[in-house]
């Protein structure tokens, strides 16, 4: 049992060791000088001002999507996974009364009280 952990705990610990190293390179390599990024905001925001008038946006006439249909869109995410939970637990409780052999208990003759006490002490 002990060797079964340890491999658990060694997979575990060098997924976590690879995703520290992974992020560490991509951390080092995407970083920016702050002079670097202080001149470049600088650049952009003298580019901005020469230029204002070709900025421009373009208004969508499409209207946003109304709360009940937000509402039945989250119900529906969480419904889905809620019926296939319920579906599985039925089948595994159905599966397991087939094994058991639910039966209703019928005593045999030879059980019953009437037989070991006798024919006088009738129940």
């Amino acid at each position: 049992m002990g060797r079964r952990y340890l491999k658990k705990f060694a997979a575990f610990f060098l997924v976590l060791a690879i995703t520290v190293v992974v992020v560490a390179v991509l951390s080092a390599a995407s970083r920016v000088s702050p002079e670097t990024a202080v001149d470049r905001y600088m650049q952009q925001m003298h580019s901005q001002e020469a230029e204002p008038e070709g900025l421009s946006a373009t208004v969508e006439d499409r209207p946003g999507t109304s709360l009940l249909v937000s509402m039945a869109g989250f119900a529906a995410i969480l419904v889905v996974p809620l019926a296939g939970l319920l579906m599985f637990a039925r089948a595994k409780r159905a599966g397991q009364d087939s094994r058991s052999g639910r039966q209703s208990y019928r005593p045999r003759k030879d059980m019953s009280l009437q037989r070991a006490l006798g024919s006088k002490h009738r129940v």
